[in-house]
């Protein structure tokens, strides 16, 4: 039986049990990694890996210039798990699958938080991780002028735009929440 994801109003994490955790990874593998008819969604999921090759740089050096002397970082602070778009990237990618969630409770930090940033390579990190700019990081993006910030934020929206996509393709739809 496929564990249901909770709702986005809970204090829960969709998935965070361990065993929920296990039995999702499980039943999207069995659903979506062996399909020879999803031939598009792994050119697809290539493709956004491709797309995200591109923005990394950018991402890493707005993190370099502005985490390091960061008082409060986001990733002590931030509510963040892996969603189906992420497991379905990192599946159909053939990337090794995190043990668990971020988090368990969104009263947690990153468990992936380290010392020195993020122990999560950052293809392997949930989406949310990679598309969050925090307000230094838009300054800094801000004074580099128009043309980088475009291609940044132009490449996060074609990334989103395919992962939604990746989602219709491989027919999970079903282990997203819906409310009542």
């Amino acid at each position: 039986m496929i564990p249901e994801p909770v709702s986005q109003r809970s204090s829960d994490i969709s998935w965070s049990r361990p065993q929920d955790w296990r039995t999702l990874l499980t039943a999207v593998k069995r659903s979506v990694c062996h399909e020879p008819r999803l031939k598009s969604a792994r050119n697809l999921a290539a493709d956004i890996r491709r797309e995200l090759s591109g923005i990394f740089p950018v991402l890493d050096g707005l993190c370099q210039r502005s985490c390091p002397w960061c008082p409060d970082p986001c990733c002590l602070n931030a509510r963040l798990w892996f969603d189906i778009k992420d497991i379905l990237f990192l599946l159909l990618t053939d990337q090794e699958m995190p043990d668990q969630q971020p988090c368990s409770h969104r009263n947690q930090p990153c468990r992936y938080l380290g010392g020195r940033g993020c122990r999560l390579p950052r293809l392997r990190r949930p989406f949310t991780c990679t598309w969050y700019m925090c307000p230094t990081q838009k300054a800094i993006l801000r004074q580099e002028g128009d043309l980088p910030a475009e291609k940044l934020l132009s490449g996060i929206e074609r990334i989103k735009a395919m992962r939604k996509q990746l989602v219709s393709e491989t027919g999970t739809e079903k282990f997203f929440y819906r409310p009542p």
